[in-house]
């Protein structure tokens, strides 16, 4: 069995652990792991947080709508089954580790505990921190220089 693992090992090579140097806004190569995150901190900020392009004008000629109040009421039990019966099984779990396949057969009884907390929700006008928080993962997109953050 050892000499399948080297074997293997020779046809693949080594596997990579750390983190991959990655050049700077400057152009300079960055190898330092405290670095390299604040780069990739630096680029999803500028990629993420762009200023608008859309024209203030633009937006003053739109035709105005009138309110929809109905949208303003408290999600009700059959919008959580609905939402619920929408997720798509299958898919990798979030950062919680729950699977869709486990709010499908939590039956009847997490339904109206989802309800009673999205309401609980609604009413306070705040999300935990969880809620709002995302993990961002670069994918190399198999093109250019793999060092440079916009090949990700």
């Amino acid at each position: 069995m050892k000499h399948f693992y080297e074997s293997l090992k020779c046809v693949y090579g080594p596997t990579t652990s750390g983190t991959s140097p990655l050049l700077g806004a400057d152009g300079s190569l960055i190898t330092k792991k405290n670095e390299i995150l604040e780069r990739w901190a630096e680029h999803f900020d500028s990629v993420l947080n762009r200023p608008s392009d859309i024209n203030d004008e633009a937006i003053q000629r739109l035709p105005q709508v009138p309110i929809n109040h109905a949208l303003d009421t408290p999600p009700t039990e059959e919008e959580v089954v609905i939402a619920t019966r929408q997720m798509l099984t299958g898919k990798a779990p979030g950062s919680d580790a729950i699977t869709a396949e486990v709010f499908k057969s939590g039956g009847r009884y997490l339904i109206l505990k989802q309800t009673e907390l999205f309401q609980e929700l609604w009413q306070s006008e705040t999300l935990p921190q969880d809620f709002k928080d995302a993990t961002i993962v670069h994918i190399y997109k198999r093109k250019g220089n793999k060092q440079s953050c916009d090949n990700h």
